[in-house]
């Protein structure tokens, strides 16, 4: 049996905490220790002056970048979070950064009620993240869910795209990018992206090529 953090039992809820702690704190750690020798550059802060609150979008290869930039996060946000016990060390490192609320769900674990969930305190003025591209893949394919949620609520969408030198590239099947200590790290908010109606494959093509700028 696959356990999600809803149907987990005793013990395993909590030896997965266990879990969740030792290896989401020793990452916080590292990424902490990293940063104070990291120069970061950010391009278009002015973009975030549009709207209260955003849906930020990037791919998921960019992940650790942005973990490693913001390390604390102040203004309320809630993250659609894969339900599955494996990644509770994520969810306890979002939630220590200062990530407000997680909406577990995934594709046949609740998946429709933790993004109505995201829904709802977007319009009552949160923020979110998405990669558009996860959580599998394939890479660098965006699928329109970011876009439904931008019709939805109102809430733009703010293309971000980042890259650190020197770097790591994982090979897992999103290439991963983790920025190395001393590493320079550059991160630019794009304009904002507003869907009042209908979209098509165009639009999809177009955030597509905005997220994948150098």
């Amino acid at each position: 049996m696959r356990y999600t953090v809803q149907n987990a039992p005793f013990p395993i809820k909590q030896l997965n905490w266990l879990f969740g702690l030792v290896v989401g704190g020793t990452w916080l750690l590292v990424t902490m220790l990293s940063r104070l020798t990291q120069r970061v550059e950010c391009v278009g802060l002015e973009n975030l002056n549009t709207s209260p609150n955003h849906i930020y979008c990037f791919w998921h290869e960019n992940l650790p970048i942005h973990f490693a930039v913001n390390l604390r996060i102040r203004e309320p946000q809630i993250w659609l979070q894969h339900p599955m016990l494996f990644m509770k060390p994520v969810h306890m490192m979002v939630k220590w950064m200062g990530v407000k609320e997680l909406a577990y769900g995934s594709s046949g674990n609740k998946g429709k009620a933790a993004l109505e969930r995201v829904l709802h305190q977007l319009q009552n003025g949160y923020s979110t993240m998405i990669n558009p591209d996860g959580p599998a893949g394939p890479i660098k394919k965006l699928k329109p869910g970011v876009l439904i949620m931008a019709k939805e609520t109102g809430v733009p969408i703010i293309p971000i795209t980042m890259d650190a030198s020197p770097k790591w590239v994982l090979n897992t099947w999103d290439k991963k990018k983790m920025p190395l200590p001393f590493s320079r790290i550059r991160v630019t908010f794009h304009a904002p992206i507003y869907i009042d109606g209908s979209f098509n494959d165009s639009d999809i093509k177009k955030l597509e090529a905005i997220l994948s700028l150098p």
